[in-house]
């Protein structure tokens, strides 16, 4: 699948991840690993992650690299920061009720919760974490970890302390516009 092939629908449960502190972007096709299950498996299987692609674990300050096949680059994100967001979105940590229909389409989950944007400081980098390493330290701070290509972060710039949003892949430009 190429990225023309991907429709606004393919897009809606996808997330986009962009350095505002740098201006660059992080990772265009960012996937959410929401529930104990899906943050265990994480990457584990893949023979690999393209390479604008991540994966987000929301709520979690730890990682494993068991099983895994290729080296990853790990930022540990902090809890989310700022006030109310853009485009009419909801307040950071906070979503519409449990069973409204507007959490659907567009907006991604986070802990339970549905945001369309969010901006959170790095904590912790950890590049080039090789498959079969184990256990990654756990990180205090963090309340989330973005799974990324190895060599993802010093491409994009990213230094600690850097505000990080992250916000649904639908509301990206196309190129052209």
């Amino acid at each position: 699948m190429t990225d023309d092939d991907l429709t606004a629908r393919d897009l809606a449960g996808l997330m986009a991840a962009h350095d505002l502190t740098r201006g660059t972007v992080v990772a265009a096709r960012v996937e959410i690993a929401n529930g104990l299950s899906a943050k265990f498996m994480g990457l584990m299987g893949r023979e690999r992650l393209a390479e604008d692609a991540g994966l987000w674990l929301p709520d979690s300050n730890g990682i494993h690299m068991m099983f895994m096949r290729f080296p990853i680059d790990a930022l540990f994100l902090g809890a989310a920061v700022g006030g109310p967001l853009a485009g009419g979105g909801s307040a950071p940590g906070r979503g519409p009720a449990a069973g409204d229909a507007s959490a659907t389409g567009g907006r991604f989950a986070t802990g339970g919760r549905f945001a369309t944007r969010e901006t959170r400081p790095v904590v912790a980098i950890h590049r080039s974490l090789p498959a079969w390493r184990g256990l990654v330290p756990f990180v205090r701070e963090a309340r989330g970890v973005l799974e990324l290509p190895a060599g993802s972060i010093d491409a994009a710039g990213v230094q600690m302390g850097d505000l990080i949003e992250l916000r649904s892949a639908a509301d990206e430009p196309k190129a052209g516009d």
